[in-house]
């Protein structure tokens, strides 16, 4: 039986660095991760407005149900790239502001629609002059395990750097946020990911 101890929370694997940017996974949840700016992933297909995937339910709690009134109250539809800041969330939340994320359903053209979306999250992100970001659920809340591949992660990867590359200097660290649970295998995907483009 293996008796290997899970992560802690905020351990932290480093996945890789491009110039003086440093892309890392973190062991919890968003509620509980330090970051300038959290970014909340939402998949617009739930069926419920309201409601909100496992990865980002104990930020919602955190935010005192925020998240799913804004859903509910048809504020934020979650639609592909499209963003909302909440500045100055109350504790246990220990970042300057979160900024909700739509990830839209899954379909057609996927891969280019999460490379569209970080961008624009990285972009905000730099725009509010946050240093470091940290971006949950690492693992997409899509239903769909096949949406959650290498191939996901790399695109989500792509969205990123394509902003280091635009705007230099600006944020120097992107986290993806993982359950203990999940921490290993995910930082792997990420790691293996990352050197599927650093190869090219």
């Amino acid at each position: 039986m293996d008796k290997t101890p899970l992560p802690a929370a905020g351990d932290v694997a480093v996945i890789g660095e491009w110039q003086d940017f440093q892309i890392d996974v973190i062991a919890g949840d968003l509620s509980t991760t330090e970051a300038d700016i959290l970014v909340a992933a939402i998949c617009g297909q739930l069926t419920n407005a309201a409601q909100l995937g496992p990865g980002i339910a104990p930020l919602d709690r955190a935010l005192r149900g925020a998240l799913a009134r804004l859903r509910s109250d048809g504020i934020f539809s979650g639609r592909w790239g499209e963003t909302l800041f909440l500045s100055a969330p109350p504790p246990p939340i220990n970042a300057a502001g979160v900024l909700m994320l739509g990830l839209g359903p899954t379909g057609p053209d996927l891969q280019f629609h999460l490379r569209r979306a970080l961008r624009s999250a990285a972009d905000h992100a730099a725009g509010f002059g946050a240093a470091h970001a940290a971006f949950g659920p690492a693992n997409l809340d899509t239903g769909s395990p096949r949406f959650n591949d290498i191939a996901t992660a790399r695109s989500l990867l792509r969205g990123v750097l394509d902003i280091c590359g635009l705007r230099p200097g600006k944020l120097q660290r992107w986290s993806f946020v993982a359950p203990p649970t999940e921490f290993e295998v995910t930082a792997d995907k990420y790691r293996m990911a990352l050197e599927g483009l650093t190869d090219h």
